[in-house]
Parts: structure tokens; C-alpha cells; sequence
């Protein structure tokens, strides 16, 4: 298990939703300090309180979880999909466009 990629990544998730440790840790109900312990992976964090922090934080155990877990095709898709149904028409566009362009350059 790599607590310290956990870590990084509640800290990048809760940065990314501009939330500080204090705001985390009361949504879950853990002290801030017990929280900041687990972003520099001092302490091991139970498996009810990592579901609590990814739906705090508004993302999925498989994203916190990403170097220990073997994440199918159909687990990327369905996390794509997820961030693809929060965008208006606009910005899956230009989401589209920049899948494109990056399938363009991997094939040349």
C-alpha cells in the first residue's frame, strides 16, 4: 500500500476543492491534525474514513487509491464519464478536441 501516494493525493483533492484541513477534517468529523498526519503518511487511515474523504472531497476511492489499485477500462471510462456529465456542451467539446489532438500525437 503506498500511504504516501494516498497522502499527496488527499492533499492535491482537497487543495483542488480550495479546502483547508480544518474544513476537511470537520466534514468528516477528525481532528485537523490527525488529517495532516495522514497527508504526510504518519498514520493509516481506515477504510470508512477513506470513503468519507473521497465523497468530502467529491472524488472516488480508485483516484485515492490509484498506485495500489489495478484500475480496469471500464473503471476509466466510468471516471471520465463522471467528470464529462459535471461540464456543460462547451467544455466536452473542447475536451473532445484535446483527446484528439493528443490521439493525433500519440500516433505519429
Amino acid at each position: 500500500m503506498d500511504y504516501k501516494g494516498l497522502g499527496d493525493r488527499i492533499k492535491a483533492a482537497r487543495n483542488k476543492s480550495n479546502m483547508t484541513q480544518q474544513q476537511l477534517a470537520d466534514a468528516i468529523d477528525m481532528s485537523a491534525n490527525y488529517l495532516g498526519k495522514v497527508e504526510r503518511a504518519d498514520r493509516v487511515l481506515s477504510l470508512e474514513t477513506l470513503i468519507k474523504i473521497a465523497n468530502a472531497l467529491g472524488t472516488n476511492v480508485d483516484y485515492l487509491l490509484s498506485d495500489s489499485v489495478n484500475i480496469n477500462q471500464e473503471s476509466i471510462i466510468s471516471e471520465i464519464d463522471s467528470y464529462l456529465s459535471r461540464m456543460n456542451k462547451k467544455e466536452q467539446t473542447h475536451i473532445l478536441n484535446v483527446i484528439k489532438s493528443f490521439h493525433e500525437y500519440v500516433e505519429n
